[in-house]
């Protein structure tokens, strides 16, 4: 396939996006761009196609927490890889499809600093034809970490992400001695309809599943805080515990949290991505352990 231009993927993409509403996906759950933060994204598909990007992202000079829909189109070649940054070049300083001559049409988010999740579609309606993986590198706090964007093998609707491997109804959450570590949660409410124009307005309310938060020696400390979420949040302990449970857990411990979903919001579950910052040692994210430990 010869070089396209933007302006030629953008119009294919558009028509090719109003004529078919199948296709295989992924979607990354966390990405955060500015003020010295990258997310990097690798794509590799099988078949020749136009690809879809759509990020939903908070605006990080703005106080409010927001879902912001955001899209754009691409290309891609037979058996391609795509290497890129999510923010726009003029905005992250890097090109890596000029630098690497790469003659696939990427595209970008163009808010940067920014935070959010991110969805990629190949627009063929067959399973398992993309793959990819996110870098989030952040210079400030020490942080590069990786992780494969997620797939939902039980359909190839855009914006569909309500299996056992995208959406999760309870969590294991646990923390380090919070003079050590600070911990901190990205939650991603996820199901049906997250490719919204409109934005994505799922809603889930966090609950303690069993009323104890425990500390690190097992010891119960009784009380239920209830946390709803529209989109995403960032929350930490004071969003789901009383005063006492954070003062029982201080020097780490667990907590069983459920997800109740919105059916009606297109809500099923929620995804966590977990934030440590240890201070002069740097920041570690990983998505948190859901219960039960079923397949991602």
């Amino acid at each position: 396939m010869k070089k396209k231009t933007l302006a030629a993927a953008m119009s294919l993409g558009m028509a090719f996006g109003a004529a078919q509403v199948q296709a295989d996906s992924l979607l990354f759950p966390f990405y955060q761009t500015g003020n010295g933060v990258w997310t990097f994204l690798t794509l590799h598909t099988d078949l020749a196609s136009v690809t879809h990007y759509i990020w939903n992202y908070d605006d990080l000079t703005t106080p409010a927490t927001e879902c912001i829909h955001e899209d754009a189109f691409g290309l891609m070649t037979p058996l391609d890889l795509v290497q890129q940054t999510v923010a726009h070049p003029s905005l992250s300083g890097l090109d890596l499809p000029a630098a690497f001559g790469d003659a696939s049409v990427a595209n970008y988010s163009l808010v940067s600093p920014a935070q959010g999740f991110m969805m990629v579609s190949d627009q063929i309606a067959l399973e398992s034809t993309i793959r990819g993986q996110a870098i989030v590198f952040d210079s400030n706090n020490n942080l590069l970490t990786a992780y494969k964007g997620l797939n939902n093998p039980g359909s190839t609707a855009i914006g569909t992400w309500n299996s056992i491997f995208t959406s999760k109804n309870s969590f294991d959450m646990t923390w380090y001695p919070t003079s050590v570590v600070a911990t901190s949660w990205y939650v991603l409410v996820t199901g049906v309809g997250m490719d919204n124009i409109f934005n994505w307005a799922g809603q889930a309310t966090l609950f303690n599943v069993i009323g104890f938060v425990f500390d690190r020696d097992e010891n119960p400390r009784s009380g239920n805080v209830l946390r709803p979420i529209t989109c995403h949040a960032v929350i930490d302990r004071t969003d789901i515990m009383t005063a006492a449970q954070l003062a029982h857990s201080v020097n780490g411990g667990y907590v069983w949290e459920g997800v109740a979903p919105n059916l009606v919001t297109g809500a099923t579950g929620a995804l966590m991505t977990k934030i440590e910052t240890a201070p002069g040692i740097g920041t570690a994210q990983s998505l948190e352990n859901a219960f039960p430990n079923l397949p991602y």
